[in-house]
């Protein structure tokens, strides 16, 4: 999720068509570790989340929704939830992106779950998940609870010594 490496390939150029051979490799290998969940799930995972950052959804969505799928299966040992966040998160703004808002809002809401059993500092991802949420409220006309997710986000940014700017929202 290196936003300069995903900038750089974003230009198009043949540096473009490597990273992306080898994004659809990953993706292609991941059926070969079946026997593996916690393998499959981090490179199915990671080429999904490489995909919706890129805008390229329709790659993305099949790879992210394995993903969402392989989640339960995973050991209790493996350290589980920032990939699961992740994955959750990018296809609840798939979702969003198709319009199809009550699987986006289930989807940031148990990232969101997620987010809030680990411990403090939870760090980008419950900024990014909140911001999300309240995004989608709004867009819905569901103010009361636009407000609250913003105020959680208020909340998260003052623990991270960064206040929100009121006047924004």
């Amino acid at each position: 999720d290196n936003p300069v490496l995903l900038r750089h390939f974003g230009n198009r150029g043949r540096g473009w068509e490597l990273f992306r051979r080898s994004v659809d490799h990953t993706a292609d290998m991941a059926a070969m570790l079946g026997a593996y969940p916690d393998a499959q799930f981090g490179v199915v995972s990671m080429a999904g989340n490489v995909y919706a950052r890129l805008g390229i959804l329709d790659r993305a969505e099949p790879l992210l929704t394995q993903a969402a799928a392989l989640a339960p299966t995973l050991p209790d040992e493996v350290e589980k939830p920032e990939g699961v966040v992740s994955s959750q998160l990018q296809l609840g703004r798939l979702r969003k992106a198709q319009g199809r808002n009550d699987e986006a809002e289930q989807l940031f809401r148990r990232a969101l779950e997620l987010q809030d059993a680990r411990p403090a500092p939870r760090g980008q991802a419950s900024l990014e998940i909140l911001t999300d949420l309240g995004a989608l409220y709004v867009q819905a006309g569901r103010l009361d609870e636009a407000e609250h997710e913003f105020g959680r986000l208020d909340l998260e940014l003052q623990a991270a010594g960064r206040p929100i700017d009121k006047q924004l929202w």
